[in-house]
């Protein structure tokens, strides 16, 4: 029953205050002192947000309830948040709580923004578990199969999921390993174990900065292992001395050989071939049945020595143009070259490169490379020809060779008799001219197309003849007037 003291005013205040509005506490905490609102009987503020997004304010007065605040008297002091602040210190120290008196009993509302966890202040959307923060301190339940998260301090061995009855449901791992000189921590549904700066971990053991932890490693502190440089002296354990690996391990009499067995016997290192393999005499290992690569034509026998091919035997040969055979063990050129290796190509004699220009194969100079057209046909120089007409009375000849670019070169021909004629034939892009010299005068004519001048290019036929000498000499100069190398071939003949 509303109280005779009671202005319309004051009931208005304790039932309809505006929303939002946390100074109006102070009027509902004096209207109840006075007794304006019946036994159980709303202020109104049930469910209307306070300002920043508080809740829970609603404030019921019930005469039955034995555990309901005293209220205050008409003469309490009140802050302009609604604190009593003669009766009530309501500050619990938590900045995402508004804290207020009401009534002389303290109010605490989190905002819209945070929930508690244990007392503390835990932002929107932190899983906790099965459970997500929505704000004003409410808790929603993760769906059946959601990720959750892990206990803190737990390291969960596969993805924690919710179970359907809100349960965060994982497998817990064990982390500590036991080491002091070990970092535990939980990785990705895995623990790892790091070696602190001043140890290493050996064999599930630990051990300090600048132990050896074998005869050839040592540790360097944070877990990591140096290895000694290879050929380091080591403790091997054997009565021969030892040496480091490149592997880190100490090794007695290693020959550095994976084919051999290696040993130390009374104080002497042995190193035996092992089965199926030999050693060339170049220290390579060479399996059995197989060609020493210094010696092809001895091969691995199966007692582990090099058994040699019969002769006749073909073997390799490093040369495209020559064929080779097994003699007494060894390799031996059994044709003489029939062309040129190029590039491991055999290119047969009288072949003319595509480039460079002016360049044939000719063994007799060298069987490894093109040689220049002029040191190719050497040996049809002018001495040459004439010295075969003069010993063996040749009455032909054929001349073939090639020009660079503006270059000339001579041939000399002896014509046997006043008046024998000689011809010529040019076959080329070149241009040939002739001469004829005899002690007696001699006189040369010349018949054809480059008749009266004695010349002739590439396809036309020089004659020549010469009166009053019974010896001629004759010679021809080829000349190459293009922009590019001109292979030729002059052949002549001496008419009886």
């Amino acid at each position: 029953m509303q109280s005779a003291g009671c202005s319309e005013d004051d009931r208005r205040i304790a039932t309809g205050w505006p929303a939002g509005s946390l100074a109006v506490l102070a009027s509902i905490a004096s209207v109840v002192a006075t007794g304006c609102i019946s036994p159980g009987e709303s202020s109104g503020a049930a469910d209307v947000p306070l300002e920043d997004g508080l809740v829970d304010t609603t404030l019921v007065v019930d005469s039955t309830d034995s555990d309901q605040p005293t209220p205050v008297d008409s003469t309490t002091s009140l802050d302009s948040d609604g604190q009593d602040t003669a009766t009530c210190d309501c500050d619990d120290g938590l900045a995402c709580t508004s804290d207020f008196c009401v009534g002389g009993e303290c109010r605490f509302a989190v905002g819209s923004e945070h929930c508690l966890d244990g007392g503390v202040c835990v932002a929107k959307g932190t899983k906790l578990g099965c459970s997500e923060c929505n704000g004003n301190d409410d808790w929603g339940i993760l769906a059946e199969g959601a990720n959750c998260q892990a206990k803190p301090g737990e390291c969960p061995a596969r993805p924690p999921l919710c179970d359907d009855k809100g349960a965060c449901i994982y497998d817990v791992l064990d982390c500590d390993d036991g080491l002091p000189c070990t970092t535990d921590s939980c990785g990705s549904f895995a623990c790892e174990h790091t070696p602190t700066a001043n140890a290493c971990v050996v064999g599930g053991a630990c051990v300090s900065t600048g132990m050896m932890t074998s005869p050839c490693e040592t540790c360097v502190g944070g877990g990591v292992l140096e290895l000694s440089e290879v050929g380091v002296p080591c403790a091997s354990g054997l009565d021969c001395a030892g040496t480091c690996d490149a592997s880190g391990a100490c090794r007695a009499c290693d020959d550095g050989l994976a084919c051999t067995v290696d040993s130390c016997v009374d104080g002497a290192c042995v190193n035996k071939v092992s089965v199926q393999n030999c050693v060339s005499g170049a220290g390579n290992c060479v399996p059995q049945g197989s060609p020493d690569p210094q010696q092809p034509c001895s091969v691995c026998g199966p007692n582990g020595d090099f058994v040699a091919l019969g002769d006749g035997t073909p073997c390799p040969s490093d040369h495209a143009c020559k064929g080779t055979m097994c003699l007494s063990g060894f390799c031996s050129i059994t044709t003489s070259s029939l062309g040129c290796d190029i590039g491991g190509l055999c290119k047969l004699s009288g072949t003319l490169a595509d480039f460079p220009l002016c360049q044939v194969c000719a063994p007799d100079v060298t069987d490894t490379s093109w040689s220049p057209w002029q040191d190719a046909f050497a040996g049809n120089d002018t001495a040459q020809l004439a010295a075969a007409l003069n010993d063996s009375g040749a009455t032909a000849g054929v001349v073939e060779n090639a020009l660079a670019a503006g270059s000339t070169e001579y041939f000399g021909l002896q014509a046997v008799g006043a008046g024998v004629p000689v011809t010529v034939s040019i076959d080329g892009a070149v241009t040939v001219c002739a001469a004829a010299t005899c002690p007696d005068g001699a006189t040369l004519s010349c018949s054809g197309s480059g008749s009266p001048t004695c010349c002739a290019a590439g396809g036309e036929t020089l004659q020549l003849s010469a009166t009053g000498c019974d010896l001629v000499d004759i010679t021809l100069s080829v000349s190459n007037g293009g922009s590019g190398c001109a292979s030729y071939q002059l052949t002549w003949s001496e008419s009886p």
